[in-house]
């Protein structure tokens, strides 16, 4: 076991051979009742030790461990051939992996695939040992996906805010790492942002709309140079949902998107 003393309290994490591993560290409340469809808020300071030896459950999504009906190849294979964890909507943490030594080390942030809809940051495609083992610190982040973290509506924009939730995660998880990462042995000054596929789109936007800039940017496919999104205003559910934190980064389409707005209940419980 091994401790870190953060902003918030202490945890306790797992003493793995060359790194030491936190698994289930919070950077947010958790985004259910009152805070459901809003912007993330910091996490309250805890007593004692916080134990941070386990994942926690991945954002809800289309995926669950009931019924994977919802995969295809390769994906089965290559990222859930160990199962699909639990699902929750209290999913905002970090997974931090840090050499043993105080450094400073460069540090990369990683957010997992999956089309904004699916996937989690623990995945085993994505093992940061190689990384720790060349002296940097990873962090993974886990960040509402779907309908809870990207639905446009405009009931939710007359109460002030509709969409860009995950994103809203992914802003304050950087402003977490930038004020704790030190405390793991990390340069909060040398940090890059990275992704596979819908993580690429998460990087991107994240680079784009962060008022203090991460320094360098990894990004392996879904680079989205050229994709077209709806127009900014159009609340339609499923493609609101789809595209509202990606507008941050892309101009507006001059064809908006078919759907059958009408159907609002369809929409959502064919898309978790």
């Amino acid at each position: 076991m091994c401790m870190v003393k953060t902003k918030y309290g202490q945890i306790r994490g797992l003493d793995r051979d060359s790194m030491r591993l936190f698994c289930g560290v919070p950077y947010a409340q958790p985004p259910v009742g009152e805070l459901r469809f809003r912007a993330p808020r910091e996490p309250l300071p805890w007593e004692g030790v916080l134990d941070c030896t386990k994942h926690k459950p991945a954002a809800m999504q289309h995926v669950c461990p009931e019924d994977i009906s919802g995969l295809s190849e390769p994906y089965i294979t290559d990222f859930f051939f160990d199962g699909v964890p639990e699902c929750s909507e209290d999913s905002l943490y970090l997974t931090i992996a840090a050499p043993k030594d105080d450094g400073p080390h460069p540090v990369y942030i990683w957010h997992h695939g999956g089309g904004l809809n699916a996937g989690f940051a623990y995945e085993h495609e994505f093992n940061p040992r190689a990384f720790v083992e060349n002296g940097v610190v990873v962090v993974s982040v886990t960040q509402r996906l779907n309908v809870f973290g990207f639905l446009a509506l405009p009931q939710l924009a007359e109460e002030g805010e509709s969409g860009n939730w995950g994103l809203m995660d992914e802003l304050l998880a950087l402003k977490w790492v930038k004020e704790n990462i030190a405390f793991f042995g990390g340069d909060p000054e040398r940090i890059t942002v990275g992704g596979q596929s819908g993580g690429t789109t998460k990087a991107i936007c994240l680079a784009i709309a962060a008022r203090e800039k991460p320094q360098r940017l990894i990004l392996e496919s879904g680079v989205k140079w050229r994709t077209r999104f709806p127009k900014p205003g159009n609340h339609r559910l499923v493609q609101g949902a789809w595209h509202s934190a990606q507008r941050t980064c892309s101009g507006p389409s001059p064809k908006e998107p078919e759907g059958d707005e009408n159907r609002p209940s369809a929409g959502v419980s064919g898309h978790l």
